[in-house]
């Protein structure tokens, strides 16, 4: 049976923690946002704000990723050696062979359905938006570039969205899979 890591469990994967340095350079680097975003403006604020979210996402998701698969294969040794109360730390981790990096996955029709449909969505509400906005001065092939590109932006994004969903559901599926191990803290 699965359970929630305990706080007294020397294993588990702690919050994380950070220093007066660390907060300082968080302040730094916010007041260092908050200029370029007043001197480029929104839009452009905004498009780096994604970009950088992305990039600091990433590299939280692999250093968890990285910890929490040391942890296993460290548990999974000391489980294999009888020695279940001291797990081996210091010895360089074995990697696993991969299960799943060499498979291709075909767009599914989910995909392209919602992708479709966020795009009719968001072409029709753009073309909308552009024609109550600029008003008399509207011309057809501006509206047709507006109309086109809120479409292709809107398609985009749903086809990302259900894109993601599915990897999340089938990497929740996959770690759910995974053999149920005794609570290395529990006596016999």
């Amino acid at each position: 049976m699965n359970t929630l890591p305990h706080a007294a469990d020397p294993h588990a994967v702690r919050p994380p923690q950070f220093g007066l340095r660390t907060l300082l350079l968080g302040v730094t680097l916010l007041s260092v946002a908050f200029a370029v975003s007043v001197a480029v403006g929104a839009a452009q604020s905004m498009m780096l704000l994604l970009l950088a979210s992305l990039i600091g996402l990433h590299i939280v998701g692999n250093a968890l990723g990285t910890r929490l698969r040391d942890r296993r294969e460290c548990e999974d040794r000391a489980l294999k050696s009888g020695d279940a109360g001291r797990p081996e730390f210091g010895v360089a981790p074995t990697i696993a062979p991969a299960r799943r990096l060499q498979e291709n996955t075909a767009i599914r029709r989910p995909w392209l359905v919602a992708g479709a449909v966020c795009a009719t969505i968001s072409g029709t509400v753009g073309g909308l938006a552009i024609a109550a906005l600029v008003g008399e001065k509207l011309t057809i092939p501006g509206l047709a570039l507006g109309i086109a590109s809120s479409a292709v932006l809107g398609g985009f994004f749903g086809f990302m969205a259900c894109s993601l969903w599915s990897v999340a559901r089938t990497a929740l599926r996959e770690a759910l899979e995974t053999p149920d191990y005794p609570n290395v803290n529990e006596s016999h």
